[in-house]
């Protein structure tokens, strides 16, 4: 999940909320103010509400950790990376069931007839749990500019082809740890 507040964003599906998918969706004009100053002196701004804050800070969340940068770019011939990295934490399925299903054919790009797909919200999902944020700065299961700017990425990081296409070798790299999903094809 996002740990960025976007006080800018914008309502990109004319549905009246924006940042959805995210910890911090809500409707259009909900009240945060980026520019509160400290009216009774006591160090914070907007006292009482959920933006709640010392003065100066943007947003009520802690700072997102940065990634450690590889030492050295890996090649794209090499096969995917055998890096260990954390598992996916469970209860991330969000069907009802205990899994869900990743489809390879639900993974299109800027995809109008399907404006929000399952898929792409678990792959925008993982790819922020593995240090690529930007995936969800793009609306919750929308397979956009900035989702194929951060899975072109991840390939380019795992030595995948793709270009930010996704690929059925992505999606098995990208959810081999994952106990919330299931690839199909």
């Amino acid at each position: 999940m996002s740990t960025e507040f976007n006080p800018d964003a914008k309502d990109g599906d004319g549905d009246g909320v924006v940042q959805e998918g995210t910890e911090f969706e809500r409707p259009i004009g909900d009240g945060y103010n980026p520019d509160a100053t400290d009216g009774d002196g006591d160090g914070k701004v907007q006292d009482g509400t959920e933006f709640e804050r010392p003065v100066g800070e943007t947003a009520v969340v802690a700072a997102a950790e940065e990634p450690e940068p590889d030492p050295e770019p890996k090649p794209k011939s090499k096969p995917a990376s055998k890096k260990r990295r954390d598992p996916s934490p469970a209860g991330a399925a969000v069907s009802g069931n205990e899994t869900d299903n990743v489809s390879l054919a639900a993974c299109v790009f800027k995809n109008k007839a399907a404006k929000k797909s399952l898929s792409i919200h678990h792959v925008q999902r993982r790819l922020t749990e593995l240090g690529y944020p930007d995936a969800y700065t793009d609306k919750d299961g929308w397979y956009g500019d900035l989702t194929l700017a951060a899975v072109a990425q991840y390939q380019s990081d795992e030595g995948l082809d793709g270009e930010g296409v996704i690929t059925m070798e992505t999606l098995e790299s990208l959810f081999a740890d994952d106990c919330n999903v299931t690839v199909v094809n």
